[in-house]
């Protein structure tokens, strides 16, 4: 991700606003809701992801048993395989806001 982190939150800020004024149900997650059966990532199961060009994307995980249960991914694929890598650990909020963020400044 190439914006700098205080743009970052400033951007969050301002989604975490809009969610209050119009309300979160207006604000549907961008990608596909994974399968239950995909193989987790160091113990986290992706719930949903997005390819924002054929080389990479960004996937929300979970694993209710680590100290941050939800992660937000930068991966890339490497022969016909994912490579998760440049992530955002905390509370599903966190990992909601940070993917929202990158998923809005790569396709913008």
């Amino acid at each position: 991700m190439s914006s700098h982190a205080i743009l970052i939150n400033d951007f969050t800020t301002y989604v975490r606003k809009l969610y209050a004024d119009i309300g979160a149900e207006r604000f549907a997650l961008q990608g596909k809701e994974e399968q239950d059966e995909s193989e987790p990532v160091n113990g986290y199961r992706i719930l949903r992801s997005i390819m924002v060009d054929d080389q990479q994307g960004y996937a929300i995980g979970h694993n209710p048993d680590a100290v941050s249960p939800f992660v937000c991914w930068q991966f890339y694929i490497r022969d016909c395989e994912r490579s998760y890598n440049w992530g955002t650990y905390g509370d599903e909020r966190v990992a909601v806001d940070n993917y929202n963020a990158r998923v809005f400044i790569a396709v913008n």
